[in-house]
């Protein structure tokens, strides 16, 4: 990013040129980046050049006393929104040569730059938060991608696909896909690769071609992957009603439960057996066995000092050693995969074993977060809108047997997903999906989603 927007002594010769099919959303500017890019494009096509000095001017205009142009996007003082961000997104694509030769040593022919990717196939749904960024809609109400309920200002459930601005934020989503800003493989179920490795951890592989400049993804574990992978803030945006602009992130910790489940056949004796395994997650041990694995892994004789100068359980060599040899580096999964712990089984996640696995660039990153002070969803937020839904939700017969007349699920998001990336089986218009939607049995589904929900409120 710096190389691109704050020097032109090292930038290369591109002939890339991408066509404009975004327009953008925000118009709290004097003029608007996309609009400018737009304006620069030929017959609809636009160039690094093009893109590039229409985002400089616009920065150099609008934010007159920033003292280099990356400014508006690096560092806890940012300021950006998504406009800009997809404006910057265009000059990044533009730039297959300029940013394979930073990452390799030499211009890597038919480089591909993927501006926004997700981790893999699996976390398909993370581009799904790039809406709230258009106005403040929020998709998901617990971290989870079936968690597609939210709590409004107003303190009421309401499901979030098939609402107005998110339908629209399809639309945004597209378009940007379009353009070739998004990896073109990021939704494909059958592709089962780490697109996070290839993009970020793989530049001095021979033969690589492709790169990838940013995804949303937990800190530790992504910073891991390339020494110069740096945490940016989320775009600025609204939320609800209020015009106040705010760094917001919907991603969050909550209590794991999908896994807990006791079977109706169940005698009274295995009933108070699992009752006591779910009661353990919630004691002092039972909290570490979940967050940090067994007890022979952890350093008896010492503990860590987190950056806020709360004391964890200490990590022996012997668990970073294997983490790096079996899973790249990522402790979260070497902790689930291969000891059993971090399993979604209803415990609140901890922040300590992230950070004593945080290298590189990860601890700057943590500090930018914390000092901007970004919005994210919370049990204890007094503002609706900042609430986490619950993970689960109890429904009485009556409403188990409505529930049963509806077919809301999975169908409906992998149709979203072909619309998306344009596929001739897909949906032709957001429209097409609101009929899925509706067709599926949506008003039912909410309602009975609302009287749970409702009822553990009284």
């Amino acid at each position: 990013m710096k190389l691109l927007l704050d020097g032109d002594t090292e930038h290369e010769n591109e002939s890339a040129t991408l066509s404009t099919e975004y327009k953008g959303y925000w118009h709290d500017h004097d003029s608007n980046v996309i609009t400018l890019q737009n304006e620069s494009a030929v017959e609809g096509k636009l160039s690094r050049d093009e893109a590039l000095n229409a985002l400089k001017k616009y920065i150099k205009e609008e934010y007159p006393d920033l003292k280099k142009p990356s400014d508006l996007f690096l560092g806890a003082d940012a300021k950006y929104d998504i406009d800009e961000l997809i404006s910057l997104w265009r000059v990044m694509k533009l730039s297959p040569n300029t940013l394979s030769k930073a990452a390799t040593g030499a211009i890597v022919p038919g480089a591909i730059i993927s501006p926004f990717f997700t981790r893999d196939s699996n976390n398909r749904e993370d581009i799904l938060r790039l809406i709230n960024y258009f106005g403040g809609q929020r998709i998901f109400g617990s971290d989870d991608f079936d968690s597609l309920f939210y709590i409004d200002q107003n303190g009421k459930l309401q499901f979030s696909m098939t609402q107005k601005k998110t339908l629209a934020g399809f639309n945004y989503l597209k378009q940007i896909y379009d353009e070739g800003l998004v990896h073109s493989e990021f939704s494909d179920s059958n592709n089962k690769q780490q697109y996070r490795t290839i993009m970020y951890s793989n530049d001095k592989n021979e033969g690589q071609k492709q790169f990838g400049f940013m995804t949303i993804d937990w800190i530790a574990s992504t910073t891991a992957a390339n020494k110069d992978v740096v945490s940016i803030l989320p775009p600025e945006t609204t939320l609800g009603s209020g015009n106040k602009k705010i760094h917001f992130m919907e991603n969050t910790r909550t209590i794991k439960s999908e896994s807990w489940a006791i079977s109706s056949k169940a005698t009274d004796a295995e009933k108070n057996a699992a009752f006591k395994l779910f009661d353990y997650f919630f004691t002092k041990n039972g909290n570490q066995v979940q967050n940090y694995g067994v007890p022979q892994i952890i350093d008896k004789a010492g503990s860590y000092k987190g950056p806020g100068g709360k004391s964890y359980p200490k990590y022996k060599e012997w668990t970073f050693t294997n983490a790096q040899k079996l899973e790249n580096g990522d402790l979260s999964v070497f902790l689930r995969d291969y000891l059993g712990s971090q399993m979604p089984i209803g415990y609140q996640k901890e922040i300590g074993f992230e950070y004593q696995y945080t290298v590189n660039k990860g601890f700057e990153s943590w500090r930018v977060y914390d000092n901007a002070k970004v919005k994210s969803p919370s049990y204890s937020a007094k503002n609706p809108l900042l609430q986490l839904t619950p993970t689960s939700y109890s429904f009485n017969e009556g409403e188990q047997a409505k529930l049963a007349t509806t077919s809301v699920g999975p169908d409906q998001i992998d149709s979203i997903f072909l619309y998306l990336t344009g596929k001739s089986n897909g949906p032709k218009s957001t429209q097409d999906i609101k009929e899925l939607y509706d067709k599926a049995g949506i008003t039912e589904y909410i309602k009975m989603y609302q009287s749970a929900y409702e009822r553990t409120q009284k």
